[in-house]
């Protein structure tokens, strides 16, 4: 009987220690904020061509975004990321899933360059993805980003202005009548500007010409802050591809 028992003992401790022990040993290697291996590195896409229709992110050839396609003009929230390989890839959402084709002839002169990018990802950074362009035009394109920067003076923060408007030509932006940047192209984008903290009135031109305000952005520019500002859709046009403009809070 006291064999028995002993018996019955030993298994409700070993159940017991199985319950503890698993939970812990299945938690280990994860972290409350989505970091894995200590990469803390972030990422965020920005679906800014009209036309293209539902995309998804693909990193070293799994779906990052589940079943929730970025969609024009979607600007994502920053993920972790759970790896850092590569490719990083833009596909359809729709049909084969395939990895979609920018309008950039390879050195081949025949085939086109794919959504696919080699990029050197770091640890502790912040990225963007921009996918630009009109698919019926052939000219897409992506720009893939780094969203951090050295660290501004006390009191003052930083903003940078990408052109992501096909078909619009160059701008101009200026920040409370004062320069930011200028003669920006498509699929370019400006440095990092610091500027002093306070309220700022963005105003986006043409490249030299001022007699039309494109664009307006207001934002306060905060202490050691970074923001993006960028222009998407086409101007002129009335639609769902009406040139706007959007701004991303990197910092």
């Amino acid at each position: 009987m006291a064999n028995k028992s002993k018996y019955i003992y030993n298994t409700l401790m070993l159940l017991l220690v199985a319950v503890i022990v698993v939970p812990l040993m299945a938690s280990c290697g994860k972290s409350s904020d989505g970091t894995v291996n200590g990469y803390n590195s972030q990422l965020t896409v920005a679906n800014l061509s009209p036309d293209i229709g539902p995309v998804d992110l693909y990193i070293n050839n799994n779906i990052q975004n589940g079943l929730t396609p970025y969609r024009y003009p979607t600007l994502g929230a920053y993920f972790y990321m759970n790896t850092v390989g590569y490719p990083i890839q833009i596909r359809s959402d729709t049909g084969n899933k395939s990895i979609l084709s920018t309008g950039i002839l390879n050195p081949d002169k025949k085939t086109f360059k794919l959504m696919v990018t080699d990029s050197t990802v770091n640890r502790n950074a912040k990225y963007t993805l921009f996918v630009t362009g009109v698919k019926a035009d052939g000219k897409l394109n992506f720009l893939f980003l780094v969203d951090t920067s050295k660290l501004s003076g006390v009191g003052r923060g930083k903003v940078r202005f990408i052109n992501a408007s096909p078909r619009s030509g160059a701008f101009d932006v200026y920040a409370n009548q004062t320069s930011l940047c200028a003669n920006i192209a498509l699929n370019a984008y400006s440095p990092f500007v610091e500027m002093p903290v306070g309220d700022y009135d963005f105003k986006i031109y043409a490249t030299g010409d001022f007699s039309t305000v494109l664009g307006e952005v207001k934002q306060t520019v905060g202490d050691g802050k970074l923001y993006t500002i960028y222009t998407y859709g086409i101007v002129g046009r009335t639609d769902s591809a009406a040139f706007n403009t959007g701004i991303i809070i990197n910092k």
